[in-house]
This record gives C-alpha cells, sequence and structure tokens, in this order.
C-alpha cells in the first residue's frame, strides 16, 4: 500500500520517501480489548524512527552536493503521508512537536525509551523541522 500511494505521489512531482520503521507490538492474546505497554513503546518508537528520517532527509539535502543528489527538495515544505500504522505515526509526526507533549500521552515512556529525537539517525537532533510541515 505505502509504495503504490508513493509512486501516485512521485506522478505528479513530489519527491516520496518510504520510510521503514520498529514495529514490535505485543499484543493482549487472550481478547485483544486492552492496549499492552509494549504498544505505547512500538507506537513511541515508530515516531523516533519517523522523525529521525524526515530530519535525515533534510541533513541530506543540506549536503546534496557531497552526495551528488539530483533531487531538490524544499525543506521548507513538507507534507506527510501515510496509510494504516503510517498514518497514525504521520499524524504522531505532526501533532506532537515537542517532548513535553508526547510525555503527556506516554508518560514514563521517555524513561525507557528516551528523547523523541535521539542521535542514532543521520539527521541529528539540532534539526527543526516541525514548523514546516504544511500539510498531512
Amino acid at each position: 500500500m505505502a509504495l503504490c500511494i508513493c509512486r501516485e505521489f512521485a506522478k505528479r512531482g513530489f519527491v516520496v520517501f518510504a520510510v521503514e520503521y520498529r514495529t514490535g507490538v505485543l499484543y493482549d492474546i487472550v481478547d485483544r480489548k486492552y492496549t499492552a505497554a509494549q504498544q505505547v513503546l512500538a507506537i513511541y518508537r515508530a515516531i523516533q524512527d519517523g522523525r529521525g528520517a524526515v530530519r535525515s532527509i533534510i541533513k541530506r539535502q543540506r549536503n546534496y552536493k557531497k552526495f551528488n543528489d539530483p533531487y531538490k527538495i524544499d525543506t521548507n515544505n513538507i507534507f506527510l503521508a501515510g496509510a494504516s500504522a503510517g498514518s497514525f505515526i504521520t499524524l504522531g509526526l505532526a501533532y506532537y512537536q515537542s517532548q513535553a507533549m508526547i510525555d503527556s500521552v506516554t508518560p514514563g515512556v521517555k524513561a525507557v525509551l528516551g528523547t523523541i529525537n535521539p542521535d542514532f539517525y543521520y539527521g541529528d537532533s539540532t534539526i527543526k523541522y516541525e514548523k514546516k510541515i504544511k500539510g498531512v
């Protein structure tokens, strides 16, 4: 599904990236009517990965000559899209613009998984993009 959406946007002239993210949800096996702590952790990890991907794309564009990159990306006009779980992640990237915002809905997770802007992505945590999101 994601690649189909990417192709359609690319046909319309957008530069598109299909981003992979960490999963690892353990559901409540009995009746699946409760949210397991693992599900909250999986959502948080996916948002970390999405934020890292956006920052990495921006950093790569800033250093496009180093990569001999043919893309001309306007990093001041970012649009996010996703299907299924990707749509949930996309909304998380657009809405949770600060650590405090995500901490309010995922109390204690930062102590386990670290900040939503960890430094293990190519695009370091100093890259701010939140005000550049123009649509979801």
